[in-house]
């Protein structure tokens, strides 16, 4: 059976993480039904460890900074320990559709996606993007055989923000150039959770540069339900509502 990891950095945002989370835990067995054993490599050192660890996933314990020493982390415990075939690195905020990751890309290439939608911190409003620059969305499924010059050590360890960027630079600098095949199935086919802190890119300034082509969007709670399990989405929602109620 094909393997694969999210391979996902964790730091505070307890309540929002342990939401997102779970519904991964809920991805995950549906990625099994189509014939893919998914697991999860939680990397942190604060209580959402504890949660991926009840929830069944593997987890290692590292500093928030540098966030590139985290991700390396995550990706060369899932490469070596669990001997995945492919990674995703994913976000504690994140949901995912499980059908968007069960298209595999063909050996030597990146799966990337280019649609995903952003829920305000308020809960109140969603901006669906189209992410245009080259990759597009940072959840990317990664055959694990193009990581293994690297030492499955992708990221430049020092960096705290452009992981992304700094995985591509080193991945040319040993002669691989990423080809990256492109599949998106719906707007909502990756979700994104704001917050008002721990917030590395801001809801203003993604909207202003990728919104996609149309106006922000009301009662995201209802619009999510139409993707994914109600149970997730009733999860996430009283996170936002706790959230707004302690403001």
């Amino acid at each position: 059976m094909t393997t694969l990891a999210f391979v996902v950095p964790v730091y505070r945002r307890f309540d929002l993480t342990r939401a997102c989370l779970t519904q991964l835990g809920r991805t995950c067995a549906d990625l099994f039904k189509s014939g893919i054993q998914a697991t999860a490599v939680v990397v942190g050192d604060d209580a959402n460890v504890d949660v991926a660890e009840m929830l069944g996933f593997a987890t290692v314990r590292q500093e928030n900074k540098p966030l590139g020493r985290k991700w390396n982390d995550g990706i060369e415990y899932a490469c070596e320990h669990l001997a995945c075939d492919y990674i995703v690195p994913f976000g504690s905020d994140n949901f995912v559709d499980a059908e968007l990751i069960a298209n595999l890309p063909d050996s030597g290439t990146i799966r990337a996606h280019r649609l995903c939608t952003l829920v305000h911190e308020s809960g109140e409003k969603m901006a669906p993007l189209r992410i245009t620059y080259e990759g597009g969305d940072g959840i990317r499924i990664i055959p694990t055989a193009l990581l293994e010059p690297l030492a499955y050590r992708p990221a430049i360890e020092d960096r705290q923000r452009a992981i992304d960027t700094s995985m591509r630079e080193r991945l040319k600098s040993h002669g691989i150039k990423p080809v990256f095949d492109y599949l998106d199935l719906h707007q909502l086919q990756i979700v994104g959770f704001q917050s008002p802190e721990q917030q590395l890119n801001d809801y203003v300034g993604l909207k202003m540069m990728f919104l996609n082509g149309v106006e922000e969007l009301t009662e995201p709670w209802e619009r999510l339900s139409e993707c994914y399990p109600q149970e997730a989405v009733d999860e996430v929602r009283e996170v936002f509502e706790r959230r707004m109620v302690t403001a």
